[in-house]
């Protein structure tokens, strides 16, 4: 469960992310993905904010590659 203070907030992105890979996007209540916009804000220099779907494509797209080596 994820509540205030403490270090549960790694427990609801991790369920999150597990439900999303193995059921899609699509089948993740708007109300969660609505507010987010696509976008996860980083604080990598130069890269202020990313498109979540951006970053799933190009891990799909690396995962590809390493299963040919």
């Amino acid at each position: 469960a994820v509540q205030a203070a403490l270090d549960t907030d790694c427990n609801g992105a991790t369920a999150g992310s597990v439900f999303g890979a193995a059921f899609g996007v699509d089948r993740i209540d708007a109300r969660w993905t609505d507010p987010i916009n696509d976008t996860l804000q980083t604080s990598v220099a130069g890269y202020p904010s990313v498109r979540i779907s951006a970053l799933a494509d190009e891990t799909l797209e690396l995962a590809e590659r390493i299963k040919t080596i």
